[in-house]
């Protein structure tokens, strides 16, 4: 991982299994400074981020971008966590308008179909890293546990696309 790599994680901690992404880039984060406290890996702290329209500003700044997010497909069980490449996604969860003001403002599918037809910069290598969700209706700052034990498996995941 170097300075052209951002690991975001999307999501409200507020709001239930939304809060995959925050929770999974904070345990990276966790993870990657107890590796750097025994000096092998000069790695800096990963990003994070909650909101759609200012991946618009990642995406300009970063070579590498890997997201994390809560699905809402209904197609798997909770937990269940999937990779998607820019392709994959855009056909996966057909991209909503950019909404300014919401709390998530807009999907990861948007903001990369928005920045491209606005012919803005977009990363070299793009990765999203999905887990589909149980609850998100209301509010609560726990996980699901199908939701929560997915956690440390996307982690393990980052750390190997990262090379840690």
């Amino acid at each position: 991982m170097d300075e052209a790599t951002a690991v975001v994680g999307l999501g409200s901690t507020l709001r239930g299994d939304d809060g995959v992404g925050p929770q999974v880039v904070a345990s990276l984060a966790r993870r990657l400074d107890v590796a750097r406290r025994g000096g092998a890996l000069p790695v800096p702290p990963p990003d994070l981020l909650t909101g759609g329209l200012p991946l618009l500003e990642i995406f300009a700044a970063y070579r590498r971008v890997l997201l994390v997010d809560a699905m809402h497909s209904g197609r798997w069980p909770p937990g269940t966590i999937k990779v998607f490449s820019p392709r994959q996604l855009v056909e996966s969860f057909p991209p909503g308008p950019l909404v300014i003001g919401s709390g998530h403002g807009g999907s990861p599918a948007a903001a990369m179909v928005q920045a491209e037809r606005l012919g803005l910069p977009v990363p070299q290598y793009l990765r999203v890293w999905g887990v589909e969700a149980a609850e998100t209706a209301g509010f609560s700052e726990a996980l699901s546990p199908p939701v929560a034990a997915a956690v440390p498996q996307v982690v393990t995941a980052l750390l190997a696309e990262l090379g840690v």
